[in-house]
């Protein structure tokens, strides 16, 4: 029987500046731009990107640069593409209510071992993976 010790999700999500609350505003803010605009395209603009930086910085006084802003999206972007090859990994299951992925131990290992990010969706589901879409 395989044990995992596995970090809690914030280790994995979120370091320095960024925390659960920076990135809802981040993704709030894009996703009201593209609806605001009718953008389809994939690429962010960067108007989009100076927009959430302000925001952010009036939500919480942090300072943020586009660079960074962009990086946090390759991240996020990543995140929901772990949180799908998770969920839709043999052996799984998704309790939306309870936010959790039901999986033995054992299939934990052969997904970590694809992808070792999907550790961080051990203990727990990814919060912004709905509003990632």
């Amino acid at each position: 029987m395989t044990v995992l010790n596995v970090l809690l999700q914030s280790h994995f999500l979120y370091n320095g500046k960024w925390s659960s609350k920076v990135d809802a505003k981040l993704i709030d803010t894009i996703v009201n731009l593209r609806l605001e605009t009718g953008w389809k395209e994939e690429e962010i603009l960067t108007f989009f990107l100076m927009t959430a930086a302000r925001e952010i910085h009036n939500m919480c006084g942090m300072v943020f640069n586009v660079p960074e802003l962009v990086t946090s999206i390759r991240l996020l972007a990543m995140r929901y593409q772990t949180f799908k090859e998770v969920i839709n990994s043999k052996g799984t299951y998704w309790d939306r209510a309870e936010h959790f992925v039901h999986a033995t131990d054992s299939i934990w290992v052969d997904i970590i071992e694809k992808n070792p990010f999907a550790v961080a969706y051990y203990y727990h589901d990814d919060p912004k993976y709905n509003r990632l879409r």
